[in-house]
């Protein structure tokens, strides 16, 4: 009975550390994915001339499920994947888009793309530093506090 309920303990403590990797993996997949969107709605701006809709509409489908449903179901404003003045420039972007000329739109997301750019380099930079640190700490403090209780 001992060993199980440590074993309970141990399994919490790893769901913990999945967790905690995983925030950090998903808030570096939604800038990746944003940074996909601007480079593919600039692509097809400048080639296709189609409606900003249809656009959004077609790589919306390409782009990562957890992404999708955050970014379409405007869950932007409580998500915690994003800083706030990331938010405040993700919703920026989605505000500004379809509001001008050609010119207009494809200046306005190389601004856009530069910025996800930069933000999902240190998404991916914390992703490796901090959320592996963490996910090794908890396992580790996991690990002690069973060895402890054994």
């Amino acid at each position: 009975m001992k060993l199980f309920l440590i074993f309970l303990l141990f399994a919490s403590f790893v769901l913990v550390a999945i967790f905690v990797y995983m925030y950090y993996l998903v808030r570096q997949k939604l800038f990746f994915d944003l940074v996909y969107i601007c480079r593919s709605l600039k692509n097809n701006i400048s080639f296709n001339k189609n409606q900003i809709n249809d656009l959004l509409t077609n790589i919306f489908k390409q782009i990562n499920k957890t992404s999708r449903y955050i970014i379409k179901n405007n869950k932007l404003s409580f998500s915690n994947y994003f800083l706030k003045n990331d938010k405040k420039k993700v919703i920026d972007f989605f505000k500004s888009i379809g509001h001008g000329d050609v010119n207009f739109e494809i200046n306005n997301l190389n601004y856009y793309e530069n910025i996800f750019v930069e933000i999902e380099n240190k998404s991916k930079d914390e992703l490796q530093k901090k959320g592996l640190m963490y996910f090794k700490l908890i396992i580790g403090i996991g690990i002690i506090i069973c060895i402890l209780l054994f």
